[in-house]
């Protein structure tokens, strides 16, 4: 047997040796953590950066089934999320057409083919960023689907001011253009304004024309119609204002060019009254005349507000805006407050 003297020496060496062992336990959990700690910072820092370029969102759940058909296009795709669609492949011969009706074909006026390949082969990726969803199509079919499609917006813009935003050669009935002005201004059928801006830009080389903004607001503008001298006033602000805001699609720029700039902003309420509640309480509602969309104006007793025209679109296009700026953090949800 051990004696009492050699019991204590192994018991010391042995709680020695069990220190050590956990303060290599403990220096190997804190350079692992650490690790992890650093690992996690360079991701959510990737993740606010690809972040900060996603402008084209799915439409969160809880929006869309309250209304799902609502937030889908039903008559031409735009963009990858509703590329391919078999209830929308009626409408792609119109691409086709609207690309023979831009490129070169012997006139002084179209554009060389190799030219707006390039054009887009150059954006693809910042293009891919745009979008919130990874897009499962290769370099080749991205810049075909974004040639394809923005040449169609392209040339429906240019037909349309020929025939002062009345009517279109390109589309074979007068209800497409309310159907097709309403699919593309869905959240889920945009494509990045930069897509948009180079096709435009090697267009206009050839022929010099109104800017791409103007076209669009022009476009736009029956969705929620403005008197004449409002809308030009619209459309300076906005273009003026393109250089402070980098519009993202072209339901970021139709949304600018309504939302309430030089107003006073106070904290969000968490309580809305309808009007017929407004009323109950005594205050009477008037129309305000030649205003823009969203302009209020409430005094002694008295609100007003413009007239809103109702058709079969209106209800998805307020939806639509309202999903964006449920997505969009830097967007004021102006029309959020206004359809409360």
């Amino acid at each position: 047997m051990l004696g009492k003297k050699s019991t204590i020496m192994i018991w010391q060496n042995f709680s020695r040796s069990l220190g050590s062992i956990r303060q290599m336990c403990t220096k190997d959990l804190r350079v692992c953590l650490e690790e992890k700690m650093k690992a996690m910072y360079q991701q959510e820092q990737q993740h606010k950066f690809l972040a900060n370029k996603v402008s084209i969102w799915h439409v969160p759940d809880n929006l869309r089934e309250v209304k799902p058909r609502a937030y889908d296009p039903h008559f031409i795709s735009i963009g990858p999320y509703n590329h391919g669609s078999s209830n929308l492949q009626g409408s792609e011969r119109l691409k086709w057409l609207s690309l023979n009706r831009l490129v070169d074909s012997g006139e002084q006026t179209g554009v060389e083919l190799h030219n707006l390949i390039a054009a887009l082969q150059d954006i693809e990726d910042d293009a891919r960023a745009c979008y919130s969803e990874d897009i499962k199509l290769s370099k080749d079919e991205f810049v075909k689907m974004m040639l394809l499609d923005g040449c169609f917006i392209i040339d429906l813009f240019r037909d349309l001011k020929l025939n002062n935003f009345a009517c279109s050669s390109l589309l074979s009935k007068r209800w497409i253009l309310s159907v097709v002005r309403r699919d593309l201004i869905t959240l889920e059928n945009q494509l990045p304004m930069i897509v948009l801006r180079k096709l435009f830009a090697v267009r206009r080389k050839s022929t010099p024309e109104l800017l791409l903004e103007e076209l669009a607001l022009r476009f736009f503008d029956p969705l929620m119609p403005r008197s004449p001298d409002i809308l030009r006033q619209s459309i300076n602000s906005t273009i003026e204002g393109s250089h402070q805001h980098n519009f993202k699609h072209l339901l970021d720029l139709f949304h600018s060019s309504i939302s309430l700039r030089k107003v006073k902003r106070c904290k969000e309420p968490h309580m809305y009254w309808s009007v017929s509640e407004l009323k109950e309480v005594g205050v009477k509602v008037r129309v305000l005349g030649n205003s823009q969309p969203l302009e209020l104006k409430f005094e002694r007793g008295v609100l007003e507000m413009p007239r809103l025209q109702i058709n079969d679109h209106t209800n998805s296009f307020f939806r639509n805006i309202v999903a964006y700026e449920q997505c969009h953090q830097g967007c004021k949800p102006d029309v959020t407050t206004y359809t409360h």
